[in-house]
């Protein structure tokens, strides 16, 4: 069994897997104690064989743990869950959007009036352009001041990655779609952003979700947890197995 830093993971993996699979099929010390020294008048007591066992785990895991791919692993880990949890902010704000534009509702974590945030994209779009007919080469400058009056709606599209450094509040930018009754008459990407702040709660949730997505999704985490899943779970056994061999119960 190498030691080197590029064996390292799979040895954990082999030598937990071996004790997951000595309990799974009832091959204990005193079986392997027998084929061992069947010609021999030592027989070592059967606590020993796992306190020994116990001994070559915790190695492997402290081996494991603090090796140069444990560390990658680790980096590209967290890596992942931030990519994932910048993903699941602007899902989250896009569901907010989306509720606006089908119940008006306002969710709490987005800090701008929607409703006044429409109003005045609305304006915005509809003042008559102060070049509008004018040739600029091959194009004539239109404006959207025929609308005036007449849009009735605007629905918030295309939620954009939030702005700044603070991952939990700041602004972003939303694309725009206005509307005369169902009939859609343009379409505009300027105008403000949108403020949001998130609470605790909603925090929480992300975090939560993000981390869940992780496990399932990122192969650096399974890469880490995979190993140090199997040999907490072989040290449990261990454990138990000396405690009833030493009478500890």
């Amino acid at each position: 069994m190498q030691d080197d830093d590029d064996k390292v993971r799979r040895n954990l993996v082999v030598f937990s897997a071996a004790v997951l699979a000595s309990e799974f099929l009832e091959v204990h010390e005193l079986g392997l104690l027998s084929h061992l020294f069947s010609s021999s008048h030592y027989k070592p007591e059967p606590w020993r064989l796992t306190a020994f066992a116990m001994l070559v785990l915790l190695y492997l895991l402290l081996r494991y743990r603090f090796s140069k791919a444990s560390f990658e692993a680790i980096e590209d880990m967290f890596g992942d869950w931030r990519r994932l949890r910048n993903a699941n902010i602007v899902q989250l704000l896009r569901s907010g959007v989306n509720a606006f534009n089908l119940l008006g509702l306002q969710p709490g974590f987005i800090d701008t009036n929607l409703k006044q945030a429409a109003l005045a994209e609305i304006e915005d779009w509809t003042k008559p352009h102060p070049e509008a007919g004018k040739r600029m080469g091959n194009i004539i400058v239109t404006d959207n001041a025929e609308h005036a009056g007449k849009v009735d709606k605007v629905q918030f599209t295309e939620v954009s990655e939030p702005h700044g450094t603070n991952t939990w509040r700041g602004d972003c930018h939303t694309g725009k779609e206005f509307y005369v009754g169902t009939r859609l008459v343009g379409r505009s990407t300027g105008g403000q952003g949108i403020r949001f702040s998130f609470g605790l709660t909603s925090r929480l949730i992300v975090c939560a979700m993000s981390t869940l997505q992780m496990t399932i999704y990122s192969r650096s985490a399974i890469n880490f947890f995979t190993p140090m899943l199997l040999s907490l779970l072989a040290m449990g056994i261990l454990i138990n197995r000396l405690a009833w061999q030493r009478q500890w119960f």
